[in-house]
C-alpha cells in the first residue's frame, strides 16, 4: 500500500483505537468520524492503494462501531462523492449541472450536520 494512503489508515488506527478501552473505563461519551472513499467500497481501476486504504478505514470503522457500542461510543464513516482532481476526467463530470451538484463544498455540512446529531443522542 502506498506511503501516503496507509497514514491515512494508520491516523484512524492509532488515533481511535487505544482510546476505547480508557473511554469505556471512565463512561466518556465519544464518537468519531472517518472517511472512507467509493473506490474502497466500490472499487475504480488505476486507485489500487487508495481504494485499499479506504476499505481498510471502512472496516476499521464498522468493527470500531461495534466495539464501541455498549459503551456508549459512536463510530461513522461517510463515503463521499464529489468532483476533484481525481474525477473532472469522468464523461459526467463535462455536465455544467453535475458539476454544481457534485462540489466538494457539499460534504463539510453533512459532515457537521452528522456530528451535532451525534451529540443529541
Amino acid at each position: 500500500m502506498g506511503r501516503r494512503h496507509r497514514g491515512a489508515s494508520e491516523g484512524c488506527l492509532l488515533r481511535d483505537a487505544p482510546g476505547l478501552p480508557e473511554d469505556a473505563r471512565t463512561d466518556r461519551r465519544r464518537f468519531d468520524h472517518h472517511t472512507s472513499s467509493t473506490s474502497g467500497l466500490e472499487g475504480n481501476f488505476g486507485q489500487t492503494n487508495y481504494g485499499a486504504a479506504k476499505a481498510g478505514i471502512a472496516g476499521f470503522t464498522r468493527c470500531l462501531a461495534l466495539e464501541g457500542q455498549k459503551f456508549g461510543i459512536r463510530v461513522n464513516a461517510i463515503a463521499p462523492v464529489a468532483l476533484t482532481r481525481m474525477t473532472e476526467d469522468l464523461p459526467l463530470a463535462q455536465n455544467e449541472a453535475f458539476k454544481e451538484r457534485m462540489h466538494p463544498r457539499h460534504i463539510a455540512p453533512l459532515i457537521v450536520y452528522s456530528r451535532a446529531t451525534s451529540q443529541r443522542t
